[in-house]
């Protein structure tokens, strides 16, 4: 004999979503340049769908990630009302880029009676924690024949303050190559703002490349040129063409910004310190790189 169909409630409906967090970066600001202002809305926003699949006995909880970067997710509920998870409470698991994972089953302990659940979720871009591999030393982000001046660095007095101390301008031409100082996986590119000044109108108007890396955190090429080489969702390796540097959005003068940034669960973006080649952390007024191709520093 078949068992009698049962009711089930939940705040999880077919068709219901749970949004990612904002980025592990924000915009953060430049030397005499771009103002923190809002967080940017992230590319993996919406691209994160649990959607529950009725069985006669079960409920299915099935993650969907149509973002082009992996994303984490945290699975527990507040309420569970004649249900029996089938695994572990919380569920933490990484949805790769691009995929569908089935989270758990709920098993219905008596089909007489009602079942009714409420979830609760954090999402976060990447996997589950992001630590800094501080052995890393990154390239200098450019490339071209000369090196470059810094113009404003850690504890820059100007922007480079409070979570966004540790950020470094160098100074250069229009039309500088702009390379990859480490490898990982295009997550943001803003493009195609012609020009750039120092007034309001331009805080949100600037070219910017945004990778994140295996660690989960997450460096930031700022005031690019319009026309940026890679797209979202493209690994890239150190030393690869990501663009050209310009003079896009709030700023004084051409100049490339670069910060290496993180953010733990629902606290803000914060750039943190790094090295480049040998150890080297620039200050401002020296002059540094420029990277060659082959991951050399020209003298």
């Amino acid at each position: 004999m078949k068992n009698p169909k049962h009711r089930t409630e939940s705040r999880m409906g077919s068709g219901s979503r749970v949004f990612c967090s904002y980025a592990v970066i924000t915009v953060l600001v430049l030397g005499s340049c771009q103002t923190p202002g809002r967080p940017p809305a992230s590319p993996c926003d919406g691209k994160l769908e649990v959607e529950p699949s009725i069985q006669a006995e079960s409920i299915q909880l099935i993650a969907t990630n149509s973002c082009h970067v992996p994303l984490f997710i945290r699975l527990s509920f507040t309420k569970l009302e004649n249900l029996d998870p089938s695994r572990e409470l919380p569920v933490e698991t990484v949805i790769p880029a691009n995929s569908e994972a089935l989270l758990l089953r709920l098993e219905v302990r008596d089909p007489y009676k009602r079942s009714n659940y409420a979830p609760t979720t954090l999402v976060r871009i990447g996997g589950p924690s992001a630590i800094h591999d501080d052995s890393i030393e990154y390239l200098y982000p450019f490339g071209g024949s000369a090196p470059r001046k810094l113009a404003q660095g850690v504890d820059g007095g100007i922007t480079h303050t409070g979570n966004h101390r540790y950020a470094f301008d160098f100074g250069m031409p229009i039309g500088t190559p702009v390379l990859a100082a480490r490898s990982g996986v295009v997550f943001k590119v803003k493009d195609g703002f012609p020009e750039g000044g120092f007034s309001k109108k331009y805080f949100s108007s600037w070219n910017q490349v945004v990778i994140l890396h295996e660690d989960n955190t997450f460096s930031t090429y700022g005031h690019l040129r319009a026309g940026i080489i890679v797209e979202e969702g493209q690994l890239v390796s150190a030393r690869d063409l990501l663009g050209y540097s310009g003079n896009s959005g709030y700023s004084k003068g051409p100049h490339l910004h670069f910060h290496v940034s993180i953010r733990k669960d629902d606290g803000p973006s914060r750039t943190i310190p790094i090295s480049f080649q040998g150890g080297v952390v620039p200050v401002k007024g020296e002059l540094y790189g420029p990277t060659r191709q082959d991951g050399r520093v020209t003298d």
